[in-house]
């Protein structure tokens, strides 16, 4: 997907030796009107998901070459899973080829920095949510079918609000519940990932943190109009988790509580108003 004057390739396959990741930017300038470009990229021995920075040793990573005319890149609609790639890489100094299916996703500035942590049925997560945690928890919910339980512990928010929705559909639709424990503290799009939970448990003293965003042209989401285009996927998001009526409710409070550059920490009886939890635990 585009993210200022580039755009950002994320591509993971399997081969004998198990999983490969290709790391590839394009300049815009670069593409031609049939999507076609010359690139250079990063080749990664294991899932750079899943990688610490320690592992990413030499032994661990070479560089490739995307040749003019191997890159075709297919825009199909506004969904980044449907956004597809496809072409060849050549490795440096080689003459092998081989042909992939590419999936773009954002840069490494919209990928997060979460962990996440099975603990029985029950998965345990920290740190900012993006694109990473979109690909865990799908990768978890594969590999854990009876997972129950999304423990959020310390998030401070998104680096990408629209991948935050999708990775919310997808435990919504797994029928999980979310909770946070008595020294969680959540913000900003980790409270709207906690809101996809079928049961919402809050234990008392956990702390949840709302704000507007920002922004479209000078304006910030409270100074748009509430019939604009601009919040026609949160509404719909939030009446996925809570309902048509106070869902959209919720959300508009949300742009009210504090500005995009502050915090609003919620009380219990807030949290009790907006049916943000549907439990509470002493």
């Amino acid at each position: 997907m585009p993210q200022g004057k580039s755009y950002i390739f994320l591509t993971m396959f399997e081969d004998e030796k198990g999983t490969i990741t290709i790391y590839q930017t394009v300049n815009k300038k670069e593409l031609d009107r049939k999507g076609k470009a010359v690139s250079n990229a990063l080749f990664i021995r294991g899932n750079l998901l899943e990688l610490s920075d320690e592992d990413l040793t030499e032994e661990r990573i070479k560089a490739i070459s995307i040749g003019q005319g191997d890159l075709n890149i297919q825009f199909q609609g506004a969904d980044f899973e449907k956004i597809k790639v496809f072409g060849n890489y050549t490795e440096i100094g080689s003459s092998a080829i081989k042909s992939l299916n590419y999936t773009a996703t954002e840069d490494f500035g919209s990928m997060g920095n979460s962990k996440m942590e099975v603990k029985g049925n029950e998965v345990y997560i920290n740190g900012d949510l993006g694109t990473r945690s979109y690909y865990q928890l799908k990768s978890i919910l594969q590999e854990h079918p009876n997972l129950k339980t999304v423990v959020l512990g310390n998030i401070s928010g998104s680096v990408n609000d629209a991948v935050n929705m999708h990775t919310g559909r997808i435990l919504r639709e797994a029928g999980l519940n979310t909770k946070v424990l008595s020294d969680s503290k959540i913000a900003s799009g980790a409270v709207d990932l906690f809101c996809a939970g079928v049961e919402r448990i809050v234990e008392k003293g956990a702390q949840l943190g709302i704000h507007s965003w920002c922004c479209i042209g000078d304006l910030t989401a409270i100074e748009i109009p509430k019939e604009h285009p601009a919040h026609q996927h949160q509404i719909e998001y939030f009446t996925m988790c809570m309902g048509s009526r106070n869902g959209p409710a919720f959300y508009f409070h949300t742009l009210e509580a504090a500005p995009f550059d502050g915090v609003h920490w919620m009380t219990e009886q807030e949290m009790k108003k907006w049916k943000v939890a549907t439990y509470f635990l002493e």
